[in-house]
């Protein structure tokens, strides 16, 4: 799958009691940064 710089991509990871959710995130935002993406958004609600 071949990403351009203009795309955008919605990952939604829902769990119970937060901290293997919070750390999914973080890995996938990590993976992201890695990868070259610059512009990388978390949340936590």
């Amino acid at each position: 799958m071949e990403i351009e710089e203009t795309d955008i991509i919605n990952i939604v990871i829902a769990g119970t009691a937060g901290q293997g959710v919070i750390t999914l995130k973080r890995l996938i935002e990590y993976a992201a940064q890695k990868a070259g993406i610059e512009r990388v958004f978390g949340s936590e609600i």
